[in-house]
């Protein structure tokens, strides 16, 4: 009996990934099923067998079109460590062995392995002890030798630009693609509760033996205590520059319109983000950061979700971890990116800020296109950003008129209050999911805090109830009747202020005609 490819995707949709592999082998008909589940999602990476594997993947007449997501690891070998240093990071690297519980147990068949992670769990000892210990070791003369020889492979392809192309004439042939990631990080199996298991991701990460130092993630401004005595060392490590470079140009070179993308989204414990610099259109910036612009705006024209999981803080950190007067505060390439975006659904900007108190944000003027209208835009995710109360209810009811979903983080009002502006959402009746305060903190007047005290959110899930179902305005005091929650709105001018009644008849005309509708 043949049954519809329908059903057989259904069910393959419930496998594991190995039994996807054999299911592969049994006609040609589960082989296309199966390949359409497997091959849905691939990497790729500058290194050897991840660039061979992408390439094969994008040769191949039948998987070629069964990619729809590509992730782009960014992780990188530096071609100058010595073996010191080495030897050092691979020791600060395997501090995860304290997070797989009791290891007193662990065993190999390989001594050197055992003695490491002994030393590493139970003995306090100094970075000299372990520099003279293992220096000798032949698991870290291999993988010291590993290490390099992934290190000017990979530094050979991007310099010489072989990389950028053999990406672009990959990314010609993937014409099901519709999403791409950029990721910054190798991320440990922490759920298998084991020593020695892999990290996931790329072919490469997922088949590196766990005892050789990984390649680096992307670090911005982060001096590491181990190159202490090495205070150049820390400017070789990747900030995600290159890759954001290359990964759009080969995008604009291919003609590839994209539906998704996604920088520093899955970053393992840290969120990985890109530098501000990277934006910079100022006088002095380089003429290739403007030239990148234009690249950009070319890649993303199609866009229907963007998100930035971080741009990096604005302010460089030094060795001291003292704050150096050094500030990138011309990002006018970021609104300029985001102004030529006309098809997003779906938006999320996590920023940076300082982290004194009250903290400094990027500005709603240096980060957001002026007064773009996005008619399709349904989801927005903000984070760290300074904006006038007035400023934010205009970008959710003006700019975003037909948003539904909406979190918030972090956000600083420069100013009014934050009881006047959920009174606003919570009357103009346009969302269907709101979620606020997702790392407890919000501001206003001046850097005062809003709502949660140590981190007790709950005042935050009575007003997000508020401005989706209505009720009583949770800021309310006990002797104060729920009308009064209407005066909050006299803090904004009277053409925003019929903004927000037109939303309300708007968003009540829309759900009647839903209900009508079923």
């Amino acid at each position: 009996m043949q049954l519809p490819n329908e059903i057989y995707l259904s069910i393959f949709a419930l496998l594991e990934r190995t039994d996807l592999k054999t299911s592969r082998i049994v006609s040609k008909t589960w082989c296309a099923c199966a390949s359409t589940l497997l091959f849905d999602q691939i990497y790729v990476s500058s290194a050897r067998e991840d660039l061979e594997i992408f390439e094969a993947v994008a040769q191949h007449p039948l998987l070629s079109r069964c990619v729809r997501r590509l992730k782009y690891d960014a992780t990188e070998f530096i071609e100058a460590l010595t073996l010191r240093q080495y030897i050092a990071e691979l020791w600060i690297q395997t501090g995860q062995y304290s997070s797989y519980g009791d290891s007193s147990s662990y065993q190999t068949n390989n001594h050197e392995v055992n003695e490491w992670v002994r030393s590493r769990m139970f003995e306090n000892i100094s970075l000299c002890e372990v520099l003279i210990r293992f220096r000798d070791s032949q698991l870290v003369r291999r993988g010291y030798q590993s290490y390099k020889e992934h290190a000017v492979f990979q530094q050979a392809a991007l310099k010489s630009g072989q990389f950028l192309r053999r990406l672009t004439q990959g990314l010609q042939k993937l014409e099901s693609l519709e999403a791409v990631a950029l990721e910054g990080s190798w991320v440990y199996q922490y759920k298998t509760a084991e020593l020695g298991k892999p990290c996931t991701g790329s072919y490469l990460a997922r088949n590196w033996n766990s005892h050789y130092c990984k390649p680096r993630d992307w670090r911005w401004g982060e001096i590491f205590q181990i190159w202490s005595e090495d205070p150049e060392m820390w400017k070789s490590s990747p900030d995600g520059t290159q890759s954001y470079k290359i990964v759009i140009t080969a995008l604009a070179q291919a003609h590839c319109h994209i539906r998704s993308f996604i920088v520093g989204k899955d970053g393992g414990y840290r969120s990985l983000g890109l530098p501000p610099t990277l934006f910079d259109l100022s006088g002095q910036a380089d003429c290739r950061q403007k030239e990148l612009s234009t690249i950009g705006a070319k890649a993303f024209a199609k866009l229907e979700s963007f998100v930035l999981g971080r741009l990096q803080n604005h302010v460089r950190y030094g060795k001291t971890g003292g704050r150096t007067p050094e500030k990138f505060d011309n990002i006018a390439g970021l609104p300029l990116i985001l102004g030529l975006m006309d098809h997003l659904k779906h938006l999320e900007l996590t920023l940076s800020r300082d982290p004194y108190k009250p903290p400094m944000f990027y500005s709603d003027i240096q980060t957001l296109p002026k007064a773009k209208v996005w008619q399709n835009l349904e989801s927005l995710t903000l984070a760290y950003l300074s904006i006038t109360a007035g400023g934010l209810v205009g970008l959710l009811l003006c700019q975003t008129p037909n948003i539904r979903h909406l979190k918030i983080a972090g956000i600083g009002l420069s100013e009014g209050s934050w009881e006047a502006v959920i009174e606003a959402l919570s009357h103009s009746q346009q969302l269907d999911s709101f979620e606020m305060g997702l790392d407890g903190y919000l501001f206003h007047h001046g850097g005062e805090g809003f709502g949660a005290d140590d981190y007790d959110t709950a005042i935050f899930r009575d007003l997000e109830k508020y401005v989706v179902w209505g009720g009583r305005h949770p800021c309310l005091e006990d002797h104060q009747p729920d009308s009064s929650a209407h005066e909050w709105l006299q803090e904004f001018d009277p053409t925003l202020r019929d903004h927000i009644v037109q939303s309300c008849m708007r968003c009540v005309l829309r759900k009647a005609h839903g209900v009508w509708r079923q």
